[in-house]
């Protein structure tokens, strides 16, 4: 009986997160399309982004330790390369980088009501992986974003890991960074796979920790070689991160 009344209780807490997550979500999402399509400012838009993960780290009791932020030059426009575990790490990311930023995310979150309403408003720049010209086209975007002085936030193991450990990086953050001439910045971040894991919805509360690392430039131009040890040292610095943190 007391099993039952504890998985009952426990059931009962995840459906009350559940709502207040989504009913946040939904009015943050509302006033992000009112204000794209009435005032059309991106400022406006970084700014509710900002608040809605300030607020589901709040709802879900998340307390976030960073570590780095004096690497982050204001005024300055980065290509931020991080690790991906979990949906959680959106309003991590969000909330915690004192920057605005614009994340690349796959099409198929367009989908979900309200927030793929938003992110479709939204300066986020979608890629359909299903397509390589599609996905060309998205970095194309990103280039010219970043070269607009406006930061990108790029996941290059392209999916989140079942496990929390960190999968094979793709080429595109590397490809962005040498074609913009921006600074790269590697991101750790540890603890949201146990917030949220991958393919669930079983949100804990706890502790979550990011690094940001020192800008790291690029000599220009680079060749397939030069590119090949930046994702080896860049990823490197990542995995670094996550096991000091672990």
């Amino acid at each position: 009986m007391w099993r039952f009344i504890t998985r009952l209780g426990k059931k009962l807490q995840l459906f009350y997160l559940l709502t207040a997550i989504f009913a946040v979500t939904a009015y943050d999402a509302f006033k992000v399309i009112i204000t794209m399509k009435l005032r059309r400012k991106k400022e406006l838009f970084y700014k509710h982004a900002r608040n809605w993960g300030e607020k589901l780290l709040s709802i879900c009791r998340v307390n976030v330790e960073v570590i780095g932020t004096e690497n982050i030059l204001p005024g300055s426009a980065y290509i931020y390369v991080s690790n991906h575990s979990s949906l959680f790490d959106i309003p991590v990311l969000l909330a915690m980088i004192p920057d605005n930023i614009r994340i690349m995310y796959k099409r198929e979150l367009e989908k979900i009501p309200f927030l793929g309403w938003a992110l479709i408003s939204s300066p986020f720049i979608s890629i359909n992986r299903s397509d390589p010209r599609d996905a060309m086209a998205g970095l194309e975007e990103a280039i010219k974003s970043v070269r607009e002085d406006v930061s990108v936030v790029i996941f290059p193991e392209g999916t989140r890991s079942k496990d929390g450990t960190l999968g094979v990086f793709k080429r595109g953050a590397f490809v962005l960074a040498s074609r913009s001439g921006k600074k790269i910045i590697p991101v750790s971040i540890v603890g949201t796979n146990k917030i949220l894991p991958t393919k669930s919805f079983d949100f804990t509360h706890g502790h979550v920790k990011m690094i940001i690392g020192k800008p790291l430039s690029i000599t220009q131009p680079i060749d397939r070689s030069e590119e090949k040890a930046l994702i080896n040292s860049v990823r490197s610095t990542i995995e670094q991160g996550m096991i000091m943190s672990d």
